[in-house]
């Protein structure tokens, strides 16, 4: 059971497009008083309630967020049932079946991420407008999630629309108030910047990456062999290391 008033508010204030000061103005209270409650930091007065469920036209329970989530078994068959939709019929049938399901579970943060995890997959290839600003309204709302992984993708979301419009000022802000490397502070820097900025964003998260995976060769020569399936690493090593040569021919070619 998840209580999510100020989310809630926050999300119909911003669907009628009215902003904090409105709303206010229209409930008879201090627009500070509104900040408040999408925060989180306090709630509405229980006698303000009805009256701001009657604005929106929302029961209580809506408003509330009273609805009872997904269990995480319920959760896991769903997710397997879209995966297999998606291979058998498409991604257009498994956002179909998650709108099904978010009718009854409105609030269920998981599937509205799944959700826009499918949208974003056909926005990529349509660049469908109508999808693009219902991916924008929901990672807007589920970067206020109080789950710190939910609300870390769906920012990262947030930060490539914002990008591609053009708003670099707003991803930027949002690239700041990441977590550092666990969040992907590093890895969304490099869709603001072009040129040196971009090349010091890469190497930082390189010289991040090299750090683990040689901790964890380190880890792995120590343990007793096994009959692993390390070919396909090993060819991704090579890989790696032809492009690492490449970066070298071209740094000397410049200095040359």
């Amino acid at each position: 059971m998840i209580i999510n008033i100020g989310g809630n508010i926050r999300r119909c204030r911003t669907e009628l497009h009215l902003t904090q000061e409105q709303l206010a103005y229209e409930l008879g209270v201090s627009s500070q008083a509104v900040s408040r409650w999408e925060t989180g930091a306090t709630y509405p007065d229980i006698l303000l309630l009805p009256v701001i469920a009657d604005f929106f036209h929302l029961t209580l329970d809506e408003l509330v967020g009273r609805e009872k989530e997904l269990s995480l078994k319920e959760r896991s068959a769903f997710f397997e049932e879209v995966k297999s939709i998606r291979r058998t019929s498409g991604t257009e049938a498994a956002v179909k079946k998650y709108r099904e399901l978010l009718k009854k579970y409105p609030n269920d943060e998981y599937l509205l991420f799944g959700l826009s995890n499918e949208l974003y997959h056909i926005y990529k290839s349509t660049k469908d407008a109508l999808i693009k600003k219902e991916l924008y309204l929901l990672s807007d709302r589920l970067s206020q999630s109080q789950r710190p992984g939910l609300q870390c993708a769906a920012s990262r979301l947030l930060i490539i629309l914002l990008c591609e419009d053009g708003k670099t000022a707003e991803a930027e802000q949002l690239v700041i108030n990441l977590p550092s490397f666990v969040c992907g502070r590093e890895l969304m820097a490099t869709y603001l910047y072009e040129g040196k900025q971009q090349m010091a964003c890469y190497q930082f998260l390189l010289s991040q990456f090299m750090g683990q995976i040689n901790k964890y060769l380190k880890k792995l020569t120590t343990l007793p062999k096994e009959n692993n399936h390390w070919s396909d690493f090993i060819n991704g090593a090579n890989e790696m290391n032809a492009y690492l040569r490449k970066i070298q021919e071209n740094q000397t070619d410049t200095h040359s």
